[in-house]
């Protein structure tokens, strides 16, 4: 994705939009590249959160900043497979997009934002492991929760 995908009138141009990894089947036919269904209706999330105006909740909120909107894409295209189980996306006061993962075994957030490191919280019901931490760019840890949990 190009950074040039995100405008400042606030949306996501569907249109000029690449994937960052190209996406593979194999077929009797050969290998053909295309876009899998969760990617195009994560950009028609994005999109719509990134069009929430100024004070969105009635306390003041800030509008989605379209470049969260994009890093959260590009996040979920290093970290998901193209069967994985997608977040829920959750606009934040700040202007940021916080990706939660829940089911009855466990719980993750990641936040997301333009500036900074984006953070994440963890909980295993079953092991009782739980943490939170900064993500590096090492998303080993992520990709594995995300695919042992969800």
């Amino acid at each position: 994705m190009s950074a040039s995908a995100a405008t400042n009138v606030g949306f996501i141009d569907r249109e000029r939009v690449e994937p960052v990894r190209q996406w593979q089947v194999s077929t009797r036919e050969g290998v053909v590249k295309h876009t899998p269904q969760w990617l195009n209706n994560l950009l028609d999330e994005l999109t719509a959160l990134s069009r929430l105006p100024a004070n969105w909740d009635s306390y003041g909120a800030r509008p989605i900043d379209p470049q969260a909107a994009l890093m959260a894409a590009r996040f979920l295209d290093s970290v998901l497979r193209e069967d994985s189980f997608l977040p829920k996306l959750v606009p934040t006061v700040r202007g940021n997009i916080q990706l939660e993962w829940y089911n009855d075994r466990a719980e993750l957030e990641v936040e997301v934002g333009a500036q900074g490191p984006l953070t994440a919280c963890f909980v295993d019901h079953q092991s009782k492991e739980e943490w939170e931490r900064e993500i590096t760019a090492d998303l080993a840890t992520i990709v594995g929760k995300i695919n042992a949990c969800f």
